[in-house]
């Protein structure tokens, strides 16, 4: 067999500094964005019954009464919510009791979800330090306090 007389080729591709810069600031951005927390709506979500519905559903509860059958009977709705003359229901009640019954039956994980964001009732502050930063050491720590109340 003869020896190799080709010369080797390397190709060497550089990412210009300014693009390197702007791609740690979008994933700083990112990381920044991904700890706000769901931010829920307060106004309502479904329109709420008016008038004419209330009117119509005493009608039918009426007309079957007067053929011995049982109407539909009353509403029973919760309380609307009224925005700027707009009057519906809005789930925010029901998703705040399911916030706080996680909380009261798995408070581990309830802090290991809402440890990942900011205090929305404070300035804004994160919970947690910089992941990135972390020795293996302190990220042990960090999921040790996080898991140490979990029920299963």
């Amino acid at each position: 067999m003869s020896g190799g007389k080709g010369g080797g080729q390397t190709t060497k591709v550089e990412i210009p500094k300014w693009m390197e810069d702007e791609a740690r600031l979008n994933l700083k951005e990112g990381r920044a964005v991904s700890k706000i927390v769901f931010v829920l709506k307060y106004g309502p979500d479904v329109a709420a019954f008016n008038e004419a519905d209330r009117a119509a559903r005493a009608n039918d509860n009426a007309m079957a009464e007067a053929f011995g059958m049982t109407g539909a009977g009353e509403f029973s709705m919760p309380e609307t919510v009224d925005v700027g003359g707009v009057s519906g229901y809005s789930s925010a009640p029901l998703f705040e009791q399911a916030v706080e019954e996680l909380k009261t039956r798995r408070p581990g994980q309830y802090e290991a979800i809402m440890g990942r964001f900011i205090d929305p009732m404070g300035k804004g502050e994160l919970n947690i330090d910089n992941w990135a930063e972390m020795t293996p050491e302190q990220r042990a720590q960090f999921f040790s306090r996080l898991y140490s109340g979990i029920r299963v």
